[in-house]
């Protein structure tokens, strides 16, 4: 569960009008409060809340963040607690209950010490962009796939989206393979998971769309396929993964100055010095089972 946002309107003082989140433990009694008094509940043409949920991943001006820890406040939020409890009874405690405060409070502070000055608000990303939590017990995950969930933020279903998000990113690129959907995703110890293929992008390749469409040229992978990408220096073109078939594992590593790294070609051959050791050497890993 994770805090929703909302443009919070005063009434007879419009200067106290704030977009904030709201946590997701205070949002449910908020919402029975008001309108049709029925709560935070999903709407029914499309099976998820109206109110969208928050990552909570926070981008400050600095210059106003300076000023508000130097405020009043001192950048110290209201702390609070928040009880799990194990079930409806709520005799149990589910893991100990902690002293805590909410980084997303922030915008309270901000509001205080530059009144109307303060500007504040939020973007959306799609989910599969922008979020996917290993945070939960694969016990826990198991339990959320049979009540229903498609998000059990256990560590192989976070491994599981990275994956995805990179098969969407080399697909934008130009490269000819298949995208894992819903229906695709098989489970593994009671988790669903993309069958492949298996991409991970690095750091050192890429990290924004314009270098994954100037590094990246065509090229097929296989569901079946798994790829590495790392190194600056890095290029690839016409990649066909797999070429061959094979029992085990094929790996391949490739080495390449920076700036000459380039695989071209319709297999996973390479044209550059191959005796490249500089840190910045583009490296290919792939394989197949």
């Amino acid at each position: 569960m994770f805090p929703s946002t909302f443009a919070i309107r005063h009434n007879s003082d419009p200067e106290k009008s704030l977009t904030i989140n709201v946590e997701y433990n205070q949002l449910d009694p908020l919402l029975k409060t008001q309108g049709d008094r029925k709560g935070d509940v999903a709407d029914p043409a499309t099976g998820f809340s109206p109110f969208p949920g928050n990552s909570n991943i926070l981008v400050i001006g600095m210059d106003a963040y300076a000023k508000t820890l130097r405020g009043e406040d001192q950048g110290v939020v209201v702390e609070f607690v928040n009880p799990k409890y194990k079930d409806d009874t709520r005799t149990d405690f589910k893991k100990p209950t902690r002293l805590e405060c909410m980084m997303q409070d922030i915008p309270k502070l901000f509001q205080k010490e530059m009144g109307s000055d303060v500007n504040i608000g939020f973007t959306n990303f799609d989910r599969w962009f922008s979020f996917s939590p290993a945070k939960n017990s694969l016990e826990s995950g198991i339990e959320a796939v049979q009540g229903g969930s498609n998000a059990p933020g256990t560590m192989s279903s976070a491994e599981s989206d990275k994956y995805i998000q990179n098969q969407r990113k080399l697909k934008f690129a130009g490269v000819d393979l298949k995208v894992s959907e819903e229906a695709d995703l098989a489970p593994i110890a009671g988790i669903p998971v993309t069958p492949g293929p298996r991409i991970i992008l690095c750091p050192g390749f890429a990290i924004s769309q314009e270098e994954i469409m100037n590094k990246i040229e065509g090229g097929r992978i296989t569901e079946r396929s798994s790829l590495v990408l790392e190194g600056e220096g890095l290029v690839v073109r016409n990649l066909d993964l797999p070429i061959f078939r094979m029992m085990g594992c094929m790996v391949a590593e490739l080495r390449g100055q920076l700036g000459s790294g380039t695989s071209d070609g319709s297999t996973i051959g390479c044209r550059w010095d191959p005796h490249g050791n500089d840190a910045r050497t583009g490296k290919i890993f792939c394989w197949t089972s």
